[in-house]
């Protein structure tokens, strides 16, 4: 028996799944008409779509969510390719042609490696190295090692960790019962450098802009401070990370009237209680966050 040689040459037998035919592989549940369209929504576009099933509009983000799942499913969707080979019979060699099945992901890579609508990656980042090592021995005699939870501070803010892997750090912290501790260290992120990381700088044109967590992430006072927790409670109850979840941050102007009062964190709390006690979902509470964000941003 021969062996193949080392000049394979494959030609793609798909040439045609181009992104203009994307719509059609995406499963039927997830069907959307003109999905490069639809993956530019954005929340206030959604908010005109037509009220469906519940009677509620779908948001910009349940849109970008349903394509990045299509996109997932389709780079695992196997099509036929083509390939040449030479194959090696010792003294000579001889030309063969055949088919092979290959996941639509590895034939065309750059369909599933661009950004989304959302101005997100769809491929999920990730850290080379598991949840364990950073947390491994985080505890020496009872007492939480401050190097090794300071690495763990410097690698979230360097935008390390996919949201899956942050999900896993907090439920491990929690775990171990040093929840607090982990928020203090993250209360000392650079969070303007950490924002750039998940979102890009600040618009042009925002004068002194800065990182700004929509609902505060410690608050000034007794009376601040009381509000926060009630509102970081709820944001956890959505799975919504109040310290580094992207849902609570947005490029804001800084030292402007009224952005850091209690005025406006009582604003923000009564918001969220509201849509709380409304039965929302992950969906609306983040529209809120959104538009409370807005505000936070167009404050002068």
């Amino acid at each position: 028996m021969g062996q193949y040689g080392d000049n394979t040459v494959e030609s793609e037998g798909v040439m045609y799944v181009t992104g203009a035919t994307i719509p059609a592989l995406i499963p039927g549940s997830w069907a959307v008409k003109g999905a490069s369209g639809v993956a530019k929504l954005g929340a206030g576009v959604a908010r005109k779509a037509p009220k469906l099933l519940d009677k509620k509009p779908f948001s910009g983000n349940y849109y970008r969510k349903k394509i990045e799942a299509a996109k997932a499913g389709m780079a695992k969707v196997k099509m036929p390719v083509f390939y040449r080979e030479q194959l090696s019979t010792g003294d000579s060699t001889i030309p063969t042609a055949g088919m092979r099945w290959k996941p639509l992901g590895d034939i065309r890579p750059q369909m599933f490696a661009v950004k989304n609508g959302g101005g997100g990656k769809i491929e999920a980042k990730g850290t080379g190295s598991t949840v364990n090592d950073y947390l491994d021995d985080i505890i020496v005699n009872g007492d939480v090692d401050a190097v090794k939870m300071n690495k763990l501070k410097n690698e979230i803010q360097n935008n390390t960790f996919n949201v899956d892997e942050l999900s896993e750090i907090r439920k491990r912290m929690s775990e171990l019962g040093i929840s607090k501790e982990y928020d203090e260290a993250l209360i000392k992120i650079d969070f303007g450098k950490y924002l750039r990381g998940l979102i890009g700088g600040p618009p042009a044109g925002m004068v002194d802009p800065h990182a700004h967590h929509i609902l505060f992430k410690k608050g000034l006072g007794d009376a601040q401070q009381k509000l926060v927790q009630e509102g970081q409670d709820i944001l956890r109850k959505y799975g919504i990370e109040p310290l580094i979840g992207k849902e609570n941050l947005v490029w804001a102007p800084n030292r402007v009237a009224g952005q850091h009062s209690i005025a406006a964190l009582e604003n923000v709390v009564n918001q969220l209680k509201a849509v709380d006690a409304a039965g929302a979902d992950l969906d609306d509470m983040i529209e809120m966050l959104e538009d409370l964000g807005k505000q936070a941003a167009s404050r002068r």
